[in-house]
């Protein structure tokens, strides 16, 4: 009877040794995930350029014309997916979706909108970038994550 309660209690040690040993410690279980996570879940709809993974706004529209005729096209979009037009006739240049988001994303990160920016500041800030003095029409629309939204339209 000794024996079989012996052997017992060492079977039942043995497992709870091989139970401590299998469990693997997931790293995501029981922490906070804004602790280890970039992305905050307030950030997750859109986000803002203090995180890193967004621009601030979620609708950018951008249509220059110079003596009558489209010079810049830039449409952003993200609402369920991204949607993202680059057209540059000064340029020759003609893009779409991923390849015109890559070129926009230099744009945005060099012009840095925000809800601050005047319209003065915002206007002669694009033209800067594009390297264009004069223009027949300008039409700038941005919708920014908080609500807020800067809309430009000049017709010389």
């Amino acid at each position: 009877m000794k024996k079989i309660l012996l052997f017992g209690t060492l079977l039942l040690a043995f497992a709870l040794v091989l139970g401590a040993c299998g469990n693997k410690k997931d790293d995501t279980q029981g922490t906070d995930p804004s602790e280890d996570s970039v992305q905050n879940v307030d950030d997750q709809d859109g986000g803002t350029m203090n995180t890193g993974n967004a621009y601030g706004f979620d609708n950018f529209d951008l249509e220059i014309e110079v003596d009558g005729q489209e010079a810049i096209q830039a449409t952003y979009k993200m609402d369920k997916e991204l949607e993202a037009i680059y057209i540059n006739q000064l340029t020759g240049v003609d893009l779409k979706d991923e390849k015109a988001m890559n070129e926009l994303d230099k744009f945005f990160k060099e012009l840095l909108l925000t809800k601050d920016t005047s319209k003065k500041q915002a206007t002669d800030d694009i033209l800067k970038w594009y390297g264009i003095d004069g223009f027949t029409k300008f039409d700038l629309d941005v919708d920014f994550d908080d609500g807020n939204n800067l809309d430009i339209e000049e017709v010389k």
